[in-house]
């Protein structure tokens, strides 16, 4: 049987903190609950505490302007581009002005489904509901 001696042995050496900072139980304070520092004393600096919180989510309608904004400006790009450009410059613009017509029309496509009251936006509608009253009698709360 083979016998191990103390610097064989796994794991952390005796005395290392890593765990107690970084492990799964190391504390998570915000900076308002640490009194505003800059990051928390248990997470390491540039993770967790001193980033910024999430954006809010935009609405579809805001989605689709802001798309549309930007599939213009890609118009304007693509009618500057001249003859002494690479052709790889210009088959990536153009590429991405398909990727972005396409993603923008089906934004459009699924904003008229929910907001229209025939067609598909009844049908999904009708969809989501079933599925909600299904939900609801399975865990027997009022969804």
């Amino acid at each position: 049987m083979p016998s191990h001696s103390k610097s064989g042995s796994r794991g952390a050496p005796h005395g290392n903190s890593n765990a107690r900072r970084h492990g799964h139980y190391a504390r998570r304070d915000t900076p308002k609950s640490i009194g505003g520092d800059a990051h928390a004393p248990a997470s390491p600096p540039g993770e967790g505490a001193g980033s910024p919180p999430p954006a809010p989510i935009l609405s579809l309608e805001r989605i689709i302007v802001e798309l549309y904004d930007k599939q213009k400006e890609l118009t304007d790009y693509i009618d500057t581009l001249d003859a002494e450009v690479p052709p790889e410059h210009k088959l990536a613009a153009l590429a991405l002005f398909r990727q972005n017509a396409s993603t923008l029309g089906r934004l459009v496509r699924d904003y008229q489904d929910i907001h229209s009251n025939e067609g598909e936006g009844r049908r999904l509608a009708a969809a989501l509901n079933a599925a909600l009253d299904a939900m609801s009698k399975e865990l027997g709360i009022k969804l």
